[in-house]
């Protein structure tokens, strides 16, 4: 489906994980327009983006400059890791998937199985564990069933992986394209570093293990906010792309909303970014117009499929809407309970986990981020600090108002709503540090003339 998009880069960058990653949030978004709004079969909904995508792919190879391309197209992480994961599928005969959280029995893979009993959402709708709640995972997840009708568990958790193939994807041809640009080294170089940094990137499992062990809704949470925040960050640089880049942010966190509500928060988080942004640089038409149209490149289709899923959406309470947290009766529970002694409870909580899982990675992350504020590159850094308290807030005021007792008394998964912010960090903060290292590198580059007496820095460096 990416391929059906004229992703033609000005600026040098490579699109190849960019397609993937804007192809799967399209497909989310193909499968709620098919199945929820249009009412139509899973099957249907299963060979409508099948038929797009290859339609796309035939129109994408007609365009590839072979003689030019060939290389970089058949050296790309994308390619070599999907064809990596399909030959491990087939080697070991298939795969096997076996569930063990109760999240996976009760909502995450107990909806999809009713989905493919019933033959579409629509027909399930009524027989759904938490039905309001946005689709997008359990459709997926459902997806490659369609082709057989038969639930097959493995084939669903490929979902996973091939959203992160995608986002490893990204990181690459953000790596090389910033390692061109700053140090201006040939492309054979570049994609040394790039795969240089991307087998650390997935060794240290930033993102978690390369193939999923569960397929619970907190992956593609985290990796979808990574490819939003990166491809605001690289917006930034190259800006010869940058409309192209922020539609593309736009697109990917609208899918991130079908993934989970929760992705609506980024969109008075980089509202603030933008205002910011406004009021540090001097103030005329041209720069308001950017900022606004920037801001609804990247706002405007989250809000809109928010809109549609709202108006479709029948429920009630305060698991479906916050704004039900703010009832007379929501906030008479919530004065009565001790707010002191949860508040206590709570970030003792955030501060345990968040301490002890991956400290070096965050300690690193949370360098690579205060450095791009140093050197004023400060979108990416303020959005996910704002999106962060925002998060995190809402998730203490859930435990007064929402959660009941049992949750107020024992807290509801401090780890798993965590490292959802944790996973973003590390992998967004990783890749700052490395364009401050390149830039340093640079500099050095520059006084020396040449960068060869500096190899023994960059190896380290990389």
């Amino acid at each position: 489906l990416g391929c059906c998009l004229r992703l033609a880069s000005r600026s040098g960058l490579n699109m190849t994980g960019l397609r993937l990653a804007i192809g799967y949030a399209m497909m989310i978004l193909v499968i709620y327009v098919a199945q929820v709004i249009g009412s139509v079969s899973g099957v249907t909904s299963f060979w409508t983006p099948c038929i797009l995508a290859a339609g796309g792919v035939i129109v994408r190879l007609r365009t590839v400059q072979w003689s030019r391309d060939v290389l970089s197209f058949c050296l790309h992480p994308v390619w070599l890791l999907l064809v990596a994961g399909g030959m491990a599928i087939i080697v070991n005969g298939g795969v096997d998937y076996l569930p063990v959280t109760n999240d996976e029995f009760s909502h995450w893979l107990g909806n999809p199985v009713k989905i493919n009993a019933f033959g579409s959402w629509s027909a399930a709708r009524d027989s759904l564990h938490l039905a309001d709640y946005p689709p997008g995972w359990p459709l997926l997840l459902a997806l490659p069933w369609q082709l057989t009708g038969n639930v097959d568990l493995g084939a669903a958790s490929a979902a996973p992986f091939v959203l992160h193939v995608a986002t490893i994807g990204i990181v690459f041809d953000i790596v090389v394209f910033l390692a061109r640009k700053r140090l201006d080294i040939s492309a054979g170089r570049a994609t040394i570093v790039g795969w240089a940094f991307i087998l650390l990137f997935m060794a240290a499992e930033t993102l978690g293990p390369l193939w999923p062990t569960t397929l619970l809704i907190e992956p593609p949470q985290f990796l979808g906010y990574t490819i939003v925040l990166l491809l605001m960050f690289i917006s930034t640089v190259a800006k010869e792309d940058r409309r192209a880049l922020e539609l593309s942010a736009g697109v990917v966190l609208a899918s991130c909303y079908l993934i989970k509500s929760a992705a609506l928060i980024f969109a008075p988080a980089i509202s603030g970014v933008f205002l910011l942004r406004l009021l540090l640089s001097p103030a005329d038409r041209n720069r308001i117009r950017n900022a606004l149209l920037s801001s609804a490149l990247v706002i405007l289709p989250v809000i809109v499929v928010a809109v549609t899923w709202d108006a479709i959406s029948d429920g009630k309470g305060c698991l479906y809407s916050p704004m039900a947290t703010l009832s007379p009766d929501a906030l008479a529970r919530a004065g009565s309970l001790d707010w002191r002694d949860l508040a206590d409870r709570y970030t003792a909580a955030l501060w345990e986990y968040t301490s002890s899982y991956k400290t070096p990675l965050t300690v690193v992350a949370t360098i690579g981020m205060v450095a791009a504020l140093v050197r004023r590159n400060f979108t990416v850094p303020l959005a996910l600090s704002l999106m962060g308290t925002a998060y995190l807030a809402l998730l203490y005021w859930y435990h007064l108002s929402c959660f009941g007792a049992f949750y107020f008394e024992h807290l509801n998964s401090i780890p798993r709503f965590t490292r959802v912010l944790l996973r973003t960090l590390h992998g967004v903060g990783l890749v700052l540090l490395l364009d401050m290292v390149l830039s340093v590198m640079a500099r050095d580059a520059a006084h020396k003339h040449h960068l060869k007496c500096f190899r023994p820095r960059f190896v380290i460096s990389v």
